[in-house]
């Protein structure tokens, strides 16, 4: 009896060198996927790297996602976890900064609120936000990035002082 590769087998054996053979060939192409999805991390780091050298800080965040978030992990995977987290600790740092120029702008101090929203610059808080938005937009896509900015952008929004000049409704 010979096996599906063409060798002689005893046949009592015959299932047996079936078993092994798929077995082997399974591994095979499980190893072929492996090879193909460490070399496509690979390239997609290269293009990460490419499109960030060339400004477009949304594609390269969108590439290093999607090779950090892919298994096994390996030097590649944890080098766009880093590249990641880096690009995230920007954004931000950004933001941290957009919202601080609103806090400064609110003055925390002893102003009973109606004045304190009299005396509010509402053409730098339009200009904040639109810059918030603009922050939104630049790192769209990012989910890791943009999820954050959005949910500080719309908690901001949503605060009394900042709704009235917006014309948003407030938190309740």
């Amino acid at each position: 009896m010979l096996d599906p590769i063409g060798l002689y087998v005893p046949a009592g054996r015959d299932y047996f060198a079936t078993q092994l053979f798929v077995a082997a060939r399974e591994a095979a192409i499980r190893e072929d996927a492996l090879r193909a999805r460490l070399a496509r991390n690979q390239n997609l780091i290269g293009l990460a790297q490419q499109a960030e050298q060339t400004g477009d800080v949304k594609v390269a965040a969108r590439l290093y996602q999607r090779v950090a978030l892919s298994r096994p992990r390996t030097e590649v995977t944890v080098a766009a976890q880093q590249r990641l987290s880096q690009i995230q600790g920007m954004a931000f740092s950004r933001l941290q900064s957009l919202e601080d120029q609103l806090n400064a702008l609110v003055g925390k101090g002893s102003v009973p609120s109606a004045l304190q929203a009299a005396k509010i610059d509402q053409q730098k808080v339009s200009d904040i936000f639109a810059d918030l938005d603009k922050l939104a937009l630049e790192y769209a896509g990012a989910d890791s990035i943009q999820n954050k900015i959005e949910e500080r952008t719309e908690k901001l929004r949503r605060q009394k002082q900042f709704a009235a000049i917006l014309q948003e409704p407030t938190a309740s």
